[in-house]
């Protein structure tokens, strides 16, 4: 009878494993579709401070999300949490036109999924290359900062063809906006990283997931 119990427990163990597995991934989506929602919030109050101040600064917005699409690649190396970090921004961006980032603010459906989706998108593709140890070391930090520099790049890439091909004119000297882009993106990196990894107690529940 003893025995049987033994094998019983060991028969059931991964199936409790994988079952608690499910509510952590949930938790942790959830968790970053929140974070999505303040990081839309806090654009837009930065966006107000710098109209207040007078400054433009094409870029600097890459502070608040690409460290929230870093935080989440912290949790989910090897899978596509950037794309979903992205499509979470996206409406929660256009569901908050009140907050001057939605479609009453001039943005459309497709710029808004393709101003996020491309720097998402090639976090997924890039991130691979920081390696496999999350290790706050020289070499590494360098790889974050390379990675997402060019990730953002990829938003500003994106806004120079449409100004391009509306007839808009573009924010600043186009190559002073992929300069922008590289800095802010670089700089999210670190500070990405750093608030994915250091929060005490840890910011995501469970352990890292392989599905997303």
């Amino acid at each position: 009878m003893r025995i049987a119990m033994i094998n019983l427990t060991k028969v059931n163990g991964p199936w409790t494993e994988e079952a608690n597995a499910i509510p952590d991934l949930v938790k942790s989506l959830l968790i970053l579709t929140f974070l999505s929602i303040l990081t839309v919030l806090l654009q837009a109050d930065l966006h107000i401070i710098l109209q207040r101040l007078g400054l433009h600064i094409p870029g600097i917005s890459g502070l608040v999300w690409i460290s929230l699409m870093v935080a989440g690649k912290t949790k989910w190396p090897k899978g596509i949490s950037g794309t979903y970090t992205a499509f979470a921004l996206s409406m929660a961006t256009l569901l908050m036109p009140t907050a001057g980032m939605g479609m009453m603010a001039g943005g459309a459906w497709s710029s808004t999924f393709l101003r996020y989706g491309i720097s998402g998108l090639a976090l997924d593709v890039l991130w691979p290359l920081t390696g496999n140890l999350l290790v706050w070391s020289p070499v590494y930090v360098m790889k974050v900062m390379g990675i997402t520099a060019l990730s953002h790049v990829g938003k500003g890439l994106f806004v120079l063809l449409s100004c391009s091909l509306s007839g808009s004119r573009f924010p600043c000297n186009p190559i002073l906006l992929i300069l922008l882009h590289l800095a802010f993106g670089a700089g999210a990196g670190i500070i990405g990283y750093r608030y994915g990894t250091r929060v005490p107690g840890g910011l995501w529940p469970g352990g890292k997931s392989q599905v997303f």
